[in-house]
């Protein structure tokens, strides 16, 4: 009976009591098998019968010298059906009208023998509720501060990417007000915004998950107008100003390689094309993450992958710049030198400061580029540092004062001098979530131990937890992980989305999702130094699964599943049964069968392990989104996250109409994604949901064993 390895999720070890809305399909049957001793222990068998009808047990056994008896046995415990005939094989009928677990029992009547069997009843297995790992926002930092800025009063206005929230702190560190709900995508809720920008009054927001801007009164957070809708990704935005004076919106289009140009109220006004250097094999592009405008309308632009500021003239009406007017700076930790700048800013005298992220600073040049004139901050002290910074992302200037946003430090530092140390944080407490609880909650994996790994995706960590009683008691083990880039740091993550465990090296492959690579892990956390590159900027490896000597991804952006075998593709597809894949979030690999979640295609496709021929699709008509999907190694059948609808769906074996739908386990579901089913040590199956914006692994006994 083969076992599927996995991924599984979890926060907060309490178990709770609940209730499960189920809707199914009913009729059911399931396999009968055991050996059996005349005055030992009776094999038992739990049927969940969920309507009046007939139940029907038909046993044989191997031994010519035994004679066994099968018996149905009601939800009192009374027996209601017994065949105690010699005859090889038996059946025995019950006409059940109560619902409830019934049993089927096997003796021995004489002699000891092997058997095998099956029942068919009126109903299904039915999931129930049995725990959940974490919940709650306990896992959460205070703040994870993307993108900053500060208004005239010293009010400090924060992206704050990790909650899917915009916030406002006083100059004290007070908070103001904080806005949004996560997994909603109406007007005032946020998906990963990453910046933001103050004028007059208004804050713009770039709603990065949502490929939108949107506009908030900054007083309140409430919003003004309807979102500026369709954008491509986009990382930053900021407030400037054109030739002559009037304001202008900048948003960097990073992977577009392009500077948009809008009208206070959301109008196109023109595109800034950032250049590429090199060619060929030395082709590198400029990944912009931000931009801004000095008083005269020059635009300076940050530009994150060439490690280099670039300079254009001003905005003339709606005509931008087409050539640069200069540049500066080389890849370094020197002065002048940048490695990955990320956030750039001016002020009143004409000065530009950078967030040289990498380099953990901000560096103030005069305009030309040509002067450094000070430096702010410096690495945490952990890692070689004497400043406050872990992992900067932003710079704001305002009243003569300078601010950072360091997104993984979780806190922003304001700087009233030069120098490594900040004359304040805001928080004034900040520190990583603690260990049991989590920020998005995603892939799932269990070892031949059946110790349980959980990508912690916002937190940039994996937690291990260790097996109690049965598969609903878990408590915590080993953490590890933090945010890391660049193939010198192999331990480091960018919002890894899943884990699989590869039985054949005891090892564990992380998706780095945003780092676009898989990682190899040992048991306890530290890194076996090896590292599969998916693609490049525009890939998201989402899943990964370990069959056999391979790996089978799911690359969701470029739209292809493949098979990796150390460096080398085994095969890759990206289309099935004629269609193309569209974002599979999922992969699962049962039986030499790989199962995609091919989400916008609205089904379960099934490919071929060895070769990735197609072979069947699963779930058409049925399917909204799916995101999620686990092989349940009892029986076979398909279980499946449909994640916009909040709920999930049991697909039969062989394919066909859904057995069963199961939604709010304790509460509703909020954007349920992978999922795992593991076996216990006593047999019992689990579902394991990712519950990933309730920031939970909920469990589900499937009520399969014995």
């Amino acid at each position: 009976m083969p076992v599927v390895s996995r991924r599984v999720v979890v926060v907060g070890l309490a178990v709770l009591a609940a209730s499960l809305w189920v809707t199914s399909a009913l009729g059911a049957s399931t396999n009968l098998s055991g050996t059996v001793t005349a005055g030992g222990t009776p094999y038992m068998k739990s049927i969940p019968v969920s309507q009046a009808g007939q139940i029907s047990a038909t046993i044989s056994w191997t031994s010519p010298s035994a004679v066994l008896t099968v018996a149905i046995v009601n939800p009192s415990g009374a027996q209601v059906a017994l065949n105690a005939t010699n005859a090889n094989p038996k059946t025995v009928n019950f006409n059940a009208i109560d619902t409830g677990t019934y049993k089927i029992r096997v003796k021995a009547k004489s002699g000891s023998s092997a058997f095998t069997g099956t029942v068919t009843y009126p109903g299904i297995a039915l999931p129930t509720f049995a725990a959940q790992i974490g919940s709650g926002s306990t896992g959460h930092a205070t703040v994870y501060p993307s993108g900053l800025d500060v208004g005239p009063d010293g009010t400090i206005y924060v992206a704050d990417t990790g909650n899917d929230q915009v916030a406002a702190y006083s100059q004290s560190g007070a908070l103001l007000w904080r806005k949004g709900a996560r997994g909603v995508r109406t007007a005032g809720n946020f998906a990963n915004p990453r910046d933001l920008t103050y004028l007059n009054g208004d804050l713009y927001v770039d709603d990065t998950g949502n490929n939108r801007i949107q506009v908030l009164d900054a007083s309140n957070g409430s919003t003004i107008g309807s979102p500026w809708t369709g954008l491509p990704s986009t990382l930053g935005i900021t407030a400037g100003k054109d030739s002559v004076g009037n304001n202008i919106i900048l948003v960097s289009e990073d992977t577009s390689n392009k500077i948009a140009v809008f009208s206070t109220t959301g109008t196109l006004k023109c595109t800034i094309a950032v250049p590429s250097t090199g060619s060929g094999s030395t082709l590198k592009q400029a990944l912009p993450r931000d931009a801004a405008t000095d008083a005269a309308g020059n635009v300076y632009v940050a530009a994150y992958q060439q490690d280099r500021m670039d300079e254009f003239g001003p905005v003339v009406g709606n005509t931008c710049p087409t050539t640069l007017t200069r540049t500066w700076g080389t890849s370094g930790n020197g002065p002048l030198q940048f490695k990955r700048p990320y956030g750039v800013a001016t002020d009143g005298s004409g000065h530009v400061f950078v967030a040289d992220s990498d380099n953990e600073r901000i560096q103030e040049f005069n305009a030309t580029g040509t002067t450094l004139i000070a430096t702010y901050g410096d690495k945490t002290p952990a890692n070689g540092g004497s400043g406050d910074f872990f992992q900067l992302r932003r710079v704001a200037v305002a009243n003569g004062q300078v601010y950072g946003a360091d997104l993984w430090g979780l806190h922003i530092d304001r700087f009233t001098a030069p120098g490594p140390t900040p004359a304040q944080t805001y928080p004034a407490m900040f520190s990583a979530p603690p260990q049991g609880f989590f920020n998005e909650p995603s892939g799932m994996t269990f070892d031949n131990a059946g110790n349980l790994y959980v990508a912690d995706s916002v937190n940039q960590r994996i937690q291990q937890f260790t097996p109690g009683a049965d598969g609903a008691t878990w408590s915590k083990g080993a953490m590890w992980g933090a945010r890391g880039w660049g193939a010198s740091d192999l331990s480091g993550f960018n919002w890894p989305r899943d884990i699989s465990y590869a039985p054949s090296t005891n090892t564990l492959w992380v998706a780095d999702t945003k780092n676009n690579r898989l990682l190899e892990f040992h048991t306890d956390g530290s890194s076996t130094n090896n590292s599969i590159t998916v693609g490049g900027p525009l890939t998201w490896p989402y899943a990964v699964d370990a069959s056999g000597g391979s790996l089978i991804v799911a690359d969701t952006f470029a739209n292809k599943v493949e098979s990796w075998t150390g460096s080398t593709v085994n095969w890759s597809t990206s289309t099935a049964n004629g269609i193309g894949l569209k974002s599979p979030y999922d992969v699962a690999v049962a039986d030499g069968i790989v199962y995609v979640a091919d989400s916008a295609n609205k089904r379960i496709v099934e490919l071929n392990a060895n070769t990735g021929a197609y072979i069947a699709t699963v779930g058409t008509g049925s399917l909204h989104s799916p995101q999620g999907v686990a092989i349940d190694p009892t029986n076979g059948n398909i279980w499946v996250s449909d994640t916009s609808f909040n709920k999930l769906v049991e697909f039969p074996a062989a394919g066909g109409a859904p057995i069963q739908t199961v939604s709010a386990p304790n509460g509703a579901f909020n954007h349920p994604t992978h999922l795992d089913v593991h076996t216990d040590a006593s047999g019992n199956a689990y579902l394991y949901v990712a519950d990933v914006y309730n920031d939970r692994v909920v469990i589900l006994n499937l009520n399969e064993g014995p």
